[in-house]
């Protein structure tokens, strides 16, 4: 379960770059990343 939780940013991420393009995916991976560390 800690492994999905790591990489959660990057998985949101690639979900992100395939709907949409790279400015998206990456504005989510960044706010991913913040709730990961928040939490």
């Amino acid at each position: 379960m800690q492994i999905i939780f790591d990489l959660f940013p990057v998985i949101l991420f690639f979900i992100a770059f395939k709907l949409y393009d790279i400015y998206v995916a990456t504005a989510v991976a960044i706010a991913a990343s913040v709730v990961q560390v928040a939490i």
